[in-house]
């Protein structure tokens, strides 16, 4: 079976030889895979099993990108934690992400995801003015609140914990 082969890829003589128990893919459900990852990041640091639900496209694609790359599934994991990690420290440090087009001028695309997006938005916070006529408003509805009506009733007797 081809996943089952050892293989240490082009980082296995930098970061350590890496495990042959490679990870199953386990079919549940139509719409999703587990993966069962093992990582050993060194000799010294003992290997950590995580599971991770991902949707059949992107598992399918991990699984030949694995293939193509000659790695294993704990070593593609490894590395995409890895540019995760310097990804969000980047963020955290006001930076952001492109790749770059070195055979042309002023080609650039920005890399991002909806976290990296989250973590840009909550580093920066802005101040949010408002109208002195806004902020009475606001008090006002909160000292004396609507009547619940029927509506909010039973969506409220439909949703009780």
């Amino acid at each position: 079976m081809r996943g089952r082969q050892k293989r240490c890829g082009i980082f296995g003589a930098i970061t350590g030889s890496y495990t042959s128990n490679k990870p199953k893919v386990v079919a549940r459900g139509s719409s999703r895979r587990y993966f069962s990852l093992f990582t050993q990041l060194s000799r010294k640091v003992p290997a950590m099993r995580l599971e991770a639900t991902i949707p059949d496209q992107r598992a399918n694609a991990a699984v030949e990108l694995a293939d193509e790359l000659g790695l294993s599934r704990s070593q593609l994991m490894d590395e995409a934690l890895s540019l995760f990690m310097k990804a969000v420290m980047e963020v955290r440090r006001g930076r952001r992400l492109y790749t770059v087009d070195p055979t042309r001028a002023n080609t650039e695309c920005e890399i991002s995801t909806p976290t990296l997006a989250a973590l840009e938005w909550a580093l920066r916070p802005q101040p949010l003015e408002l109208p002195p006529a806004a902020v009475t408003k606001m008090r006002e509805l909160v000292a004396a609140p609507a009547k619940p009506n029927e509506r909010l009733k039973t969506a409220a007797t439909r949703h009780k914990r």
